[in-house]
């Protein structure tokens, strides 16, 4: 039988037909897409079909069929750690995040090694709070690849929602340092000082197309009520007026989408966590507050 590669131009040119057939909701190229695909498959080993067709499922909008494909051919082709994973994913995608931890976890156990597995579980468990078993999960995949930016990266995620942020800078230091130039890592570690009150080397540590994007990091106090932000000079004023406002009202009321954090006898208003729908911000910021 000839094997045909999933990544080969012409299959991934058949299911790029099939998404934008999709996305036009148009039946008859949908049906064509299909074929095509199928007529490329002809002759593929086994594993090769059943991930053309979990991919077919998950471009329908089923990814916990798809996920149900690959779980079958571990019924038959016995554990293996990537496949493991990638049924992971597909449940993440479907909202079982329940069955991606399990997917992720058999992943992990098939193979201690498979860096991936351990990032994926870990930042699952971070999204649930449950802090301890995530960085678990990241100092198991640090002893599998020590140079997973990923890893470093979330690790300091983790630390900066249990209010670590010395420890939270020092992994996105790690992680910087490791992937070079990368704007993302760049803003975390400076979130990380600004969440600790060290807006100076906070502002420091910013980009010159960070500082232009987002402008520099910015403080108003009220007594023992705080409000950190983000603003650019143009924006200065504007967002140093609603944080006064915000503060002046915070015995009254919290506005929507806010939070109030207690950390060292100070109150901080501050957004919703990007991650934690329903937590304070990691980093203790209200930009987003602030620019409203």
């Amino acid at each position: 039988m000839r094997a045909v590669e999933m990544g080969s131009p012409d299959l991934r040119q058949r299911f790029e037909a099939l998404r934008s057939a999709i996305a036009a909701k148009d039946p008859s190229a949908m049906q064509a897409a299909l074929e095509a695909i199928e007529a490329a498959l002809e002759g593929a080993d086994p594993l090769t079909r059943a991930a053309a067709y979990a991919q077919v499922q998950l471009l329908r909008g089923r990814p916990l069929d798809a996920a149900q494909v690959l779980d079958d051919v571990l019924g038959v082709l016995g554990d293996d750690a990537r496949i493991h994973h990638q049924v992971g994913v597909y449940r993440e995608q479907g909202g079982d995040i329940d069955g991606a931890l399990g997917s992720y976890e058999r992943a992990s156990a098939t193979d201690p090694m498979f860096t991936e597995a351990w990032v994926s579980r870990g930042v699952l468990l971070d999204g649930r709070g449950e802090w301890s078993a995530a960085l678990g999960c990241y100092r198991s995949a640090m002893l599998a690849d020590p140079q997973h930016v990923a890893t470093w990266r979330n690790m300091g995620n983790c630390l900066a929602a249990q209010r670590k942020f010395d420890e939270a800078a020092s992994a996105y230091d790690t992680a910087l340092g490791l992937a070079v130039g990368d704007q993302t890592i760049a803003f975390l570690r400076a979130s990380a000082h600004a969440a600790k009150g060290d807006l100076e080397t906070a502002d420091r540590l910013l980009t010159d197309a960070l500082r232009e994007e987002l402008g520099r990091p910015m403080q108003e106090r009220l007594g023992d009520a705080v409000c950190r932000f983000f603003a650019r000079a143009e924006d200065e004023a504007q967002c140093r007026a609603r944080a006064r406002a915000l503060l002046e009202a915070i015995n009254d009321s919290i506005p929507r989408a806010g939070h109030v954090v207690t950390v060292d006898g100070d109150r901080y208003l501050c957004d919703e966590d990007p991650v934690r729908v329903g937590h304070p911000h990691r980093f203790l910021d209200a930009s987003t507050l602030v620019s409203h």
